[in-house]
């Protein structure tokens, strides 16, 4: 079954370079919800398609699949909501000592939501992460030198370029895992972390790079 709802929110956040939390945050719903919506299991009620409709600068019609017009006829003048952003450096790697410039010496930026916690950006380049990030994405990064048990961090492994794995901490042993099964387990003694790592942050988002 055709899920035009779901697609029509969903093509709007990524216009807007939204995330689902993001979008979740600006109507007041859980984060599930708008996954809900996009999946096409569960429909958003009046309010809230109301909320996306007001802060998209489309019609509830529109935004519920009910009508192809993003506007009222003889409405063309209704502005667009424009979303607050802010631009991060974006990456297409990463070497072991690259420092995070300046948004000023920045070569390429990227824009974010304004209240993202994300310092810099970076082109995803294989599939080692996937289906959960996959290649072409763009990942946001919150820049952090430690990782917690469980972290999908970005980080260098002597001296390479940076990776991203999910970090799994252990008695005597680290463990940076990719998500795809084709990729070997990274594993390095605690002893030798810092020696050996060096951790540029946590991945907060993801984005499809167009």
């Amino acid at each position: 079954m055709e899920n035009k709802i779901g697609e029509r929110i969903k093509k709007l956040r990524k216009l807007y370079k939204l995330t689902q939390h993001d979008l979740a945050k600006k109507i007041s719903v859980d984060p599930t919800a708008i996954s809900g919506y996009e999946r096409g299991v569960r429909s958003p009620s009046r309010i809230n398609a109301e909320k996306m409709a007001d802060l998209f600068g489309v019609t509830v019609d529109y935004i519920l699949a009910r009508s192809d017009n993003m506007v009222d006829i003889g409405e063309s003048s209704r502005p667009v909501m424009e979303i607050p952003t802010k631009h991060v450096p974006l990456f297409e790697r990463l070497e072991a000592d690259q420092e995070i410039p300046a948004l000023e010496d920045a070569q390429e930026i990227f824009p974010v939501s304004v209240d993202s916690s994300a310092d810099f950006a970076l082109k995803v380049k294989d599939d080692s992460m996937a289906p959960k990030i996959n290649k072409a994405n763009v990942i946001l990064v919150q820049s952090k030198s430690e990782l917690e048990d469980g972290d999908i961090g970005i980080i260098s492994v002597d001296k390479a370029d940076a990776i991203c794995r999910k970090y799994h901490r252990h008695e005597n042993i680290v463990i940076l895992r990719a998500l795809n099964e084709k990729y070997d387990d990274t594993v390095i003694a605690l002893k030798k972390w810092n020696r050996r790592c060096r951790v540029f942050g946590i991945v907060v988002a993801k984005f499809e790079y167009i």
